[in-house]
């Protein structure tokens, strides 16, 4: 018998799983690259102030809760005077305007 003594089966070699790392290099070897990717392409002005903008949002919402984030509401301007009153008093001075204009060039 030979002296070597016998590994635990917690240290024995156990097969690789997955594919293997020569596989997945000739797969992506194989893949068709993309004439202009988003990495490759040069950013506007504006493209630059709107990932600033963007990325400082983010970096403010990190670590809360949904409730604390204060989300934005866009709130519709609301006339004051109801679309009827408008009317009505459109055809008080525009109307009366009108009929001095008429009685004057017939009178």
């Amino acid at each position: 018998m030979s002296m070597r003594t016998k590994r635990p089966d917690s240290l024995q070699e156990k097969p690789a799983r997955g594919p293997r790392v020569s596989d997945i290099r000739s797969f992506f070897k194989l893949r068709p690259k993309s004439p202009t990717t988003t990495a490759e392409m040069a950013q506007t002005l504006e493209q630059r102030r709107r990932n600033a903008k963007f990325a400082k949002e983010q970096e403010s919402r990190m670590g809360k809760a949904e409730e604390q984030i204060k989300k934005r509401v866009k709130e519709t301007h609301k006339s004051p005077i109801s679309p009827i009153w408008i009317g009505v008093l459109g055809f008080i001075i525009f109307g009366g305007l009108l009929f001095e204009a008429l009685s004057r060039m017939f009178a």
